[in-house]
């Protein structure tokens, strides 16, 4: 267990406890984590993804990138993930051209990607679901609020939903 404080996007200081614990009967439980490759550039919302996930029951190892060349040298060169979480307003484009990219390569489009954004517009989400996002939601502006979203987030794709097996692919054919 760990403590951290830190003030939040809102002025507020907060005290962030994180820790982990192993749930009994968890009929989704699995000796290997279910793994999250998340493109995020904002250090606050992986700081809080990041300490979120830590408390949560499923067991989870998130890989953050800030770009979405890193992301796709982690796509090529590291363990694939489960899911992809992308964040929709990047500094050096969208995450809807990510997510493109994505979708349009054999080694990559079964992998189902979240696209989550700060402000969602009905015709971005649109948009997202056409070029195969498997969900979109809105980032909540306070620190509460994007706890228990991720939390709700994570029991769906790794409680309930029924994820992928990852093909048998050659990774290093990859064209990107």
């Amino acid at each position: 267990m760990w403590v951290h404080g830190r003030t939040s996007r809102s002025g507020i200081y907060c005290v962030y406890f994180s820790f982990s614990f192993t749930p009994i009967n968890h009929t989704k439980m699995s000796s290997q984590p279910h793994r999250i490759l998340m493109l995020e550039h904002d250090e606050d919302d992986r700081f809080i993804t990041s300490s979120v996930l830590a408390g949560l029951s499923h067991n989870i190892a998130v890989d953050f990138v800030t770009t979405p060349e890193a992301l796709f040298h982690h796509l090529a060169t590291g363990p694939l993930p489960d899911i992809i979480i992308l964040d929709f307003m990047l500094p050096s484009g969208s995450g809807l051209d990510v997510l493109k990219a994505i979708k349009s390569n054999d080694a990559y489009r079964h992998i189902p990607v979240l696209i989550a954004s700060g402000s969602p517009h009905k015709d971005v989400v649109l948009e997202c679901y056409r070029a195969g996002a498997s969900s979109f939601f809105e980032k909540p502006s306070n620190d509460r609020d994007t706890s228990e979203k991720i939390k709700v987030v994570m029991d769906y794709w790794f409680g309930m939903a029924e994820l992928p097996m990852q093909p048998k692919l050659n990774r290093t054919a990859a064209n990107l």
